[in-house]
């Protein structure tokens, strides 16, 4: 989660790791009506487990790396016969 949010930039909130067993017990209980929908089966979630919240670190590594990527593929593309 760390890697993803320096490189995105973005808050990341981070649900249960059992979320797709978990997806998959709410959506059977949405189809049988034992739920109303989407959004109660997302209430239920956040009533039921722990989330955590990742914030945006800094990214200055990653856009430098970015640069050389795109210094090497610049050398690249020059160098092509055509």
């Amino acid at each position: 989660m760390r890697l993803y949010r320096v490189f995105d930039g973005k808050r990341v909130i981070a649900g249960p790791v059992e979320a797709t067993a978990v997806g998959n017990i709410l959506m059977q209980a949405m189809a049988f009506g034992e739920i109303g929908g989407l959004h109660e089966a997302r209430q239920i979630v956040r009533n039921s487990f722990p989330c955590e919240e990742y914030e945006p670190a800094s990214r200055g590594a990653w856009d430098e790396a970015y640069g050389r990527f795109l210094n090497i593929l610049d050398k690249r593309a020059g160098s092509s016969i055509s």
